[in-house]
């Protein structure tokens, strides 16, 4: 177990700082009791990443994995008209039976915060937090949760997998590397009812409505999902940008388009 984000002190957003805190700070509990997810592990994977390529992250994913995938829209670092793209941040109207957009309201306190040197789109300052000053700023790629995208993009991504690591004519990863990515890592420690962690990972353990046993996918902080389901031949993306969007509120959601989308489009029905 790793210790959590929270605890750490901020750093000049360089991914081998950040994680070189990780090893300082006690464990929260013995390894292998039970699962948490958190941000650090993600991160400590980038960096090995940095220092087997011997690149730095953002330059490994941009070479190995976005050019070739020609994944065009997805980036660290948005730029002033992919951010004009950028889903508004949404919450649930006082009836709580529809989502409404919050207004864009341009935050002064976040323009003075601004660095005079890379351009933050004020939008994506104002939307998201004076965070991305640093990320600009320093060129840091945080591996657990920095990249922008699409619809389209995501798509191509998870066609990737869904296609055991090819795509375009361009081998990716090797059936193998898959097969230990979207396999239970967790065994006997409980992370939820009908799914297990694998490494990066959600895997679907159990047949039940929607997405088939053997499905694999991941949430985002904001709610949306990439979910691929090999035996019902879908890759299916959700994009929803909502921090009010919780617990079962979530799974109702993301549970009625994957039904909807392996019911209509799976394969296997």
């Amino acid at each position: 177990m790793t210790p959590q984000d929270k605890r750490l002190k901020r750093t000049d957003d360089v991914l081998k700082d950040e994680v070189a805190q990780y090893g300082t700070l006690p464990l929260i509990r013995e390894p292998g009791t039970r699962f948490e997810y958190n941000n650090c592990g993600i991160n400590t994977a980038g960096r090995i990443v940095e220092v087997v390529s011997g690149m730095p992250y953002a330059d490994f994913i941009q070479q190995r994995l976005l050019t070739p995938l020609k994944m065009t829209d997805t980036g660290f670092w948005p730029n002033e008209e992919q951010v004009s793209r950028h889903a508004r941040t949404s919450k649930w109207n006082d009836a709580h039976t529809e989502f409404t957009d919050l207004p864009f309201k341009p935050d002064a306190n976040q323009l003075k915060k601004a660095p005079a040197g890379p351009k933050v789109p004020l939008r994506l300052l104002t939307e998201q937090g004076s965070a991305f000053i640093g990320f600009y700023a320093h060129r840091y790629a945080m591996p657990a949760g920095g990249l922008f995208s699409t619809a389209d993009d995501m798509a191509r991504y998870g066609q990737m997998f869904l296609n055991h690591g090819d795509f375009g004519g361009h081998h990716y990863l090797s059936a193998e590397a898959i097969g230990m990515m979207t396999s239970d890592q967790t065994k006997d420690i409980k992370v939820s009812p009908s799914e297990a962690r694998g490494l990066g990972w959600f895997v679907k353990m159990r047949d039940t409505d929607g997405p088939a046993a053997g499905s694999f996918g991941h949430r985002g902080a904001r709610a949306p999902a990439l979910w691929i389901d090999p035996k019902n031949g879908l890759a299916m993306v959700l994009l929803i940008e909502s921090w009010d969007l919780k617990g079962k509120d979530h799974e109702n959601v993301a549970g009625a388009f994957f039904k909807t989308a392996v019911a209509k489009f799976g394969k296997a029905h």
